[in-house]
């Protein structure tokens, strides 16, 4: 915050006279060139470039952190080891840390097995949701019902379909309460998302800034910030999807099939949502991730943007979002620079980390999972997310509150090299992770257990997934940028 009291802001140096309590900031070389002006109109005049002077310091003083991140030379205190002479490195290093057990890994329990079929609820919800069809007075099959997702693309399952239907049409459970008990939450058990364990939150990320706030949306998922919840009302009717995604409906349905069965997201008719004068359907898009055809890989954007005005987004106070401000690109470069001149000879290497899905572990409560609901490409049937769902404008901002802890768990950390205790360093940019480190004992492989453990601490073993990150190479990408640290 700026701590120059407010009067000093209305000045400039067009008004006359200025305050006298301004010539503490003026500068000398100034002052020598009006020695000789006429005493009449000295105070005056110095006064004047006293305040001018006063305005240009304070300005400097608001952009100084730029002017250093720019021009000045990374230091600290830390000590400089002697160089070393290293025989040709490798390109590449591979340590055991994947094979060391973590005190945070989760056993995956979205399932369990019924009459000799698998499942893609536990048990406990599978029990639920059987009462709560007898309730509303639905036919609940139990050899079909529920069944785990089969190889292939994903097609609507008729017949969960059809009692979750049933479900949201009754006012006993709505969309709120149909997704709750799909979910698994209960009045003893109110975590939306069982990966997310903020007990050990309090005892892992006790120093943490936002600890409050991520254990609050563990246990009972995130509130948006709406501008005025009372007021908010869905869109009707509700807007039909852009023709890519119709185009790609196949694809489409597949991925957002893929978090029903992960319990992250249920499923209705678009009559029986539209029940609800909060549901609110945004249009899906469909568009290629990077250069690739769509039919290799894809990327569905949840307009929650339109129409103007009345949108999702509309609604959302997105200056009351956490901030969603990550490390600056230049903080790689640095940190190499910083090893090269504290470990000269050693060999310097990265590993680049990419947390799965990193917005789809983030849980809606579920009394406003209906703001974030869309219909089914080509179909009658729509879906409702308790998720915060890429494309929303507070998204950002509550995804950061995860991956932040992720940061402040690796930064907190602390290991001997070479006789001296060195923090783990990182850098993060929304679900990206680099780290960049010197071959020195064991010390890559220390530095990628301690991600490897915070991204399990924050997100569930679900965070991590072998295929999502490069193991300690000295050419590599992230962040959009290509870094090759011998010519660095």
């Amino acid at each position: 915050m700026d701590s120059f009291p407010p009067t000093d802001l209305t000045l400039s140096g067009t008004r006359w006279p200025c305050p006298p309590l301004y010539a503490s900031a003026q500068s000398p070389v100034i002052l020598l060139q009006l020695l000789h002006t006429a005493a009449s109109i000295l105070s005056d005049l110095l006064a004047h470039v006293a305040a001018t002077w006063s305005l240009v310091l304070r300005e400097l003083h608001q952009v100084a952190h730029l002017v250093r991140a720019r021009f000045v030379q990374l230091s600290d205190d830390r000590p400089s080891h002697p160089p070393v002479t290293r025989v040709r490195p490798h390109s590449r290093i591979f340590t055991s840390a994947a094979d060391l057990p973590s005190w945070f890994d989760t056993p995956a329990t979205r399932s369990c097995c019924v009459r000799g079929r698998t499942r893609c609820v536990p048990r406990a919800v599978f029990d639920a949701l059987q009462s709560g069809a007898s309730r509303v007075g639905v036919p609940f099959p139990m050899d079909s019902v529920f069944l785990t997702a089969g190889p292939g693309p994903h097609v609507v399952p008729a017949i969960d379909l059809r009692i979750l239907d049933a479900l949201v049409a009754d006012c006993r459970f709505g969309i709120s309460g149909t997704l709750a008990l799909f979910r698994g939450q209960t009045a003893t058990e109110p975590r939306p998302n069982k990966a997310l364990r903020p007990w050990l939150y309090r005892v892992h990320l006790a120093s943490y800034p936002n600890l409050d706030l991520l254990c609050a949306i563990a246990q009972n998922g995130l509130i948006p910030p709406w501008k005025d919840p009372s007021a908010r009302r869905g869109l009707r009717p509700t807007p039909a999807n852009y023709p890519g995604a119709r185009t790609g409906a196949g694809l489409v349905v597949d991925k957002l099939l893929a978090d029903y069965y992960k319990g992250r997201a249920i499923i209705a008719t678009m009559e029986a949502f539209e029940r609800d004068p909060t549901f609110q359907s945004s249009a899906f898009a469909l568009v290629p991730k990077k250069v690739k055809p769509l039919h290799l890989d894809d990327r569905i954007i949840h307009d929650l943007s339109a129409p103007d005005g009345l949108s999702v987004n509309a609604q959302t106070a997105s200056e009351a979002s956490p901030d969603a401000t990550w490390d600056p690109f230049v903080s790689i470069a640095r940190r190499i620079c910083e090893l090269r001149r504290r470990y000269p000879g050693y060999t310097i290497y990265a590993m680049i980390a990419d947390i799965a899905e990193a917005f789809h572990h983030v849980p809606v409560h579920a009394d406003h999972a209906s703001a974030f609901g869309g219909r089914l490409p080509c179909s009658s049937h729509g879906i409702v997310s308790g998720m915060a769902v890429l494309g929303w404008t507070s998204s950002p901002g509550f995804s950061a509150v995860f991956g932040k802890a992720v940061r402040h768990y690796l930064r907190t950390g602390q290991y001997l090299v070479l006789g001296h205790m060195e923090p783990f360093w990182s850098f993060h940019w929304v679900d990206d992770i680099v780290l960049v480190d010197v071959d020195v004992d064991d010390r890559l492989q220390k530095a990628e257990k301690r991600l490897r453990d915070g991204v399990k601490l924050v997100f569930g073993s679900d965070g991590w997934h072998e295929g999502k990150f490069t193991t300690w190479p000295r050419v590599f990408h992230a962040v959009g940028i290509d870094w090759n640290i011998p010519d660095e």
